[in-house]
């Protein structure tokens, strides 16, 4: 059994690697700000308060709790800023971060486009059968490399770590991703070389590892330059590999599935009250109109009626829309039902924090990640 090495605390920029294998960040959409927004990726992580979006209140308790880190889905730095003198809400809430040496990461748009992030968690509570689809899937992930490199077996395990401290081996929720085999490397050293193995003298024969990864084109060149950094030859052989794109949707926003069995809106409805505390419902349609497929996207999805992209289902699930888009849904004759913008997503918060903490412990870091208690939506109802 493979022993864990447990080690005393992560740096943030462990925590972002962690959080960008659960969320990679090429998923987020264009317009969207996600990563490190306050902090350094050397500074300590420390405990790690996970909460929908940072507020006044948050990071209150973030103070109180001692935590060095606040991971986020909404971001507080999204549009364009011009500066952060104390003027307005962000600006204030970024400054007192910084002030109290708290970190601070956003996982939005990347996080809804995963199957088991916001939108897997949300399809849950209404009940919907594992076989799922998206509802507007991801483009199928292009600028992937086959890296592949030889090395004495001495040396196998100290390049798979390199490999995974250049950002390469990296494949969904798991890293140091790598495959060996074993073969023969030749070669005839010159008068003035120094061969690492081998007598020097005539054509050497060398027991080698070839390792190969995949690795994004935007860390190529620091992988090599880690590779190299740990690599015992004088000149190191290695092969690059264009692969073609993967055509099967695996990332995307929205999702569309089905009941176990067929039931009416009014039942769907209860069922969220009771699965989503403090949820506020609302909904679009006839309460006794039978639903079989149900389509969804948390936060706001009116964008998906307004373009007609809800997968032709029954119904529709998200967090809000506008009157105009609830009045072209009735139209439409499919249902609607509205969680919240923040219910629908703030369930999320503790299955993100468990796979942050997995992540973490894979890796052997013992940082404590707690969910905040603070977090509220910012909307209230009598």
């Amino acid at each position: 059994m493979k022993k864990t090495i447990r080690k005393a605390g992560a740096s943030a920029g462990d925590v972002l690697r962690v959080i960008e294998e659960i969320a990679p960040p090429y998923l987020a959409e264009k317009w969207d700000n996600v990563g490190l927004q306050t902090g350094s990726t050397s500074a300590p992580a420390g405990r790690i308060l996970v909460t929908l979006e940072v507020s006044s209140q948050v990071l209150s308790e973030a103070k109180k709790r001692r935590a060095g880190t606040i991971v986020a889905h909404h971001p507080l730095i999204f549009r364009e800023r011009k500066t952060f003198a104390e003027i307005d809400p962000v600006s204030r809430i970024a400054n007192a971060m910084i002030r109290a040496n708290i970190n601070f990461i956003a996982a939005h748009t990347n996080l809804d486009s995963v199957a088991h992030g916001t939108n897997g968690v949300l399809a849950d509570k209404i009940g919907l059968l594992p076989e799922r689809r998206f509802l507007d899937p991801a483009p199928p992930r292009v600028g992937e490399v086959k890296f592949a490199v030889f090395v004495p077996k001495s040396h196998a395990n100290a390049i798979v770590e390199a490999i995974a401290r250049g950002g390469g081996g990296v494949i969904g929720k798991y890293t140091h991703c790598t495959f060996r085999t074993e073969g023969t490397g030749t070669f005839n050293a010159s008068a003035d070389a120094k061969p690492f193995v081998g007598k020097g003298e005539g054509v050497d024969h060398v027991e080698e590892f070839r390792i190969e990864c995949v690795c994004p084109k935007s860390a190529l060149s620091g992988l090599i330059a880690s590779v190299r950094a740990a690599h015992p030859y004088e000149e190191m052989a290695y092969d690059v590999f264009a692969l073609e794109a993967d055509p099967t949707p695996i990332h995307g926003l929205g999702l569309i599935g089905r009941l176990p069995k067929r039931e009416t809106l009014g039942q769907i409805v209860n069922r969220l009250r009771r699965r989503i505390p403090g949820a506020q419902i609302m909904y679009v349609g006839d309460p006794k109109k039978n639903i079989e497929t149900v389509s969804l996207s948390s936060g706001a999805g009116g964008e998906f009626i307004r373009t007609g992209n809800y997968g032709g289902t029954q119904l529709f699930v998200t967090g809000e829309m506008s009157h105009h888009d609830a009045w072209e849904a009735r139209e439409r004759g499919v249902a609607v039902i509205l969680v919240g913008h923040f219910e629908s997503e703030a369930i999320v918060c503790n299955s993100f924090a468990q796979s942050i903490r997995a992540g973490l412990a894979r890796r052997g870091w013992t940082n404590e990640v707690v969910v905040s208690e603070a977090q509220s939506s910012p909307i209230s109802t009598p």
